[in-house]
């Protein structure tokens, strides 16, 4: 995005950030269909088994990114607006989702180095890219999205040599079929937490201007480095809480605090940081919106200190295949949120929602631990957890149920 907004004009800007949020929501909304089953059902899962599933969830990843290709070229064929963009976006779309189930399966492979190989190689070839693009005076939007896609199919390329495994794309109806129990319900909880994220930020745009909706972004802009590692810490720590969960419940449960409270801390230390660093350095930082930005520090340190202690309720939910409360909080909490920031901006403005925001992150975490806690309960009054995490459906569609063991 730093990219985008160096080299393209106002204009450009505006199309490109539209297009490519739709790519980040739509990468997103596929991972949890097709991806998160994989890390959640095959980490703990024999080697050959954990192989034929990535093969499959990367051929279903790989199959729905050719319909997007697709669906964009005859979108543009039909005069749609934008159409050389919306045909890069499909493509890049496409790369981007078989680079991330790569990812993923070197996670559920306990092989957190090949990712950051991945991922280094991936930067790297972007940013030669991006170089090449932006000295040759060719920098429009359509190029800047070909440029993240360029990038991403090095990672694709190099995760078949790592992982030793190809896309097995006639098997994509039959992942999402067989595993469809479980990512459905994920990404519904995505859709509803994005829903009511972004219908939010609208009600502040138009109850209270642009100005208090550019504040209120300033200050997350702020604080991104941790909502970015809040997001990324589902990717490694949920094929880790899986093998947790196998010794026992107590052990699941001791690593998902430390996970919350690992995040928690780190978002306090730099809620102190910034808090109290030099004007200087903020304006450095921020520039001209440095002051509206610290002004609502605290109530946006707030709001992710709520996403930070609800993470290990949410990954531990996930360990115990939870999709169902894991999709009614989310819608609830969604409302909750739609609710508090209406409230907040119609009677205060930008602050308003800000604290609102704030505080409704912190009463969902409630709402996550007592379901958290619910889950457990009942997977202790069954018998504890499962040997090869909790129950699955196979590769071959046909459910599985390894035996029970005992908790601590």
């Amino acid at each position: 995005m730093f990219s985008a907004l160096r080299l393209l004009p106002l204009d450009a800007l505006g199309q490109y950030t539209l297009v490519s949020t739709l790519v980040i929501l739509a990468q997103t909304s596929i991972r949890s269909l097709v991806l998160e089953p994989l890390t959640i059902r095959f980490s703990t899962q024999p080697d050959d088994v954990r192989r034929r599933a990535t093969a499959m969830a990367a051929g279903a990843s790989a199959c729905l990114g050719m319909i997007a290709v697709v669906g964009t070229v005859v979108w543009a064929i039909a005069g749609g607006s934008s159409g050389r963009l919306m045909v890069a976006a499909g493509i890049t779309f496409a790369i981007l989702l078989v680079q991330d189930a790569w990812r993923t399966a070197l996670f559920a492979s306990r092989r957190p180095w090949g990712t950051a190989a991945n991922d280094a190689i991936c930067l790297a070839a972007t940013l030669l890219a991006l170089a090449v693009v932006a000295t040759r005076g060719h920098a429009d939007a359509p190029a800047v999205m070909l440029v993240w896609g360029f990038g991403s199919a090095f990672g694709a390329i190099l995760g078949v040599v790592q992982l030793r495994t190809l896309p097995k794309v006639q098997s994509c109806w039959h992942w999402l079929r067989t595993q469809g129990d479980l990512g459905l319900r994920l990404v519904g909880s995505v859709l509803a937490q994005q829903l009511a994220g972004r219908t939010s930020l609208i009600i502040v745009s138009v109850w209270a201007g642009h100005a208090a909706l550019g504040q209120i972004s300033a200050s997350r802009t702020l604080v991104s480095p941790i909502s970015t590692l809040i997001l990324a810490t589902l990717a490694f720590a949920v094929p880790e809480a899986a093998r947790r969960a196998l010794t026992s419940l107590r052990h699941l449960q001791h690593f998902t605090r430390m996970i919350s409270g690992a995040l928690l801390a780190v978002t306090a230390l730099l809620t102190v940081v910034l808090y109290f660093l030099p004007e200087r350095l903020g304006v450095a930082i921020a520039g001209q919106n440095w002051a509206a930005a610290h002004s609502l520090l605290i109530p946006t340190a707030l709001w992710i200190a709520g996403t930070a202690m609800s993470q290990g309720a949410r990954i531990g939910l996930r360990v115990l295949e939870r999709a169902s409360a894991i999709l009614w909080i989310s819608v609830v909490l969604g409302a909750v949120v739609l609710v508090a920031c209406a409230c907040g901006t119609l009677g205060w403005g930008a602050a308003g929602a800000a604290w609102a925001f704030g505080l409704a992150s912190v009463a969902g975490q409630v709402v996550w631990t007592i379901g958290y806690r619910r889950a457990i309960a009942a997977r202790q009054g069954i018998g504890g957890p499962r040997t090869r995490g909790s129950r699955y459906r196979s590769t071959s569609g046909r459910p599985r149920r390894a035996a029970d063991t005992q908790s601590d």
